[in-house]
């Protein structure tokens, strides 16, 4: 799913020179209490293009801090890597949302963060990757990902989370 998210994104959404682009993904299960070291990697892996992969260390430096910054401001209702972020130093690019994950047996908080694109390419690619596991068999709760692009006025994001 982020394979096909992040090819949409770059090659799509973005276009021009972003065209051919990869990014990090990672999935990450955030446990109670709600803080960052609860944070439980699920997976992690290069997606995409191959356009950019030589910078694939400082892409997947980026894709673990997102996270962990976001977790970190959890108690603040941080829900995005976008409300803690700097511009040209800290970015966007991670969130967090519900679902009900047959495997685990419960809702649970995931989170997503990619890197290797714009900022909000990456939060695009991860919107629409939250977006496709929604009809792959978990059960997304599509309010955290409005509430997520609410956040950030993300423009890159061309569809619509819903249930299909």
């Amino acid at each position: 799913m982020a394979n096909l998210s992040v090819s949409l994104a770059a090659n799509e959404w973005l276009g021009g020179e972003h065209e051919g682009r990869g990014a990090i993904f990672r999935a990450l299960l955030l446990n109670e209490p709600y803080y960052y070291m609860h944070l439980v990697p699920l997976c992690e892996f290069w997606v995409g293009g191959k356009a950019n992969v030589a910078k694939r260390d400082i892409y997947t430096m980026c894709a673990i801090e997102k996270p962990i910054r976001t977790a970190s401001h959890v108690g603040e209702g941080h829900v995005s890597s976008f409300q803690s972020r700097v511009p040209d130093k800290l970015f966007a690019g991670a969130f967090k949302f519900r679902a009900l994950i047959p495997e685990l047996g419960r809702e649970a908080w995931i989170f997503f963060s990619i890197s290797g694109m714009p900022e909000l390419g990456d939060e695009a690619a991860g919107l629409e990757t939250a977006a496709l596991m929604n009809v792959r068999g978990w059960t997304v709760n599509l309010s955290d990902l409005r509430q997520v692009l609410k956040i950030s006025g993300n423009t890159i994001f061309k569809g619509e989370p819903h249930a299909t």
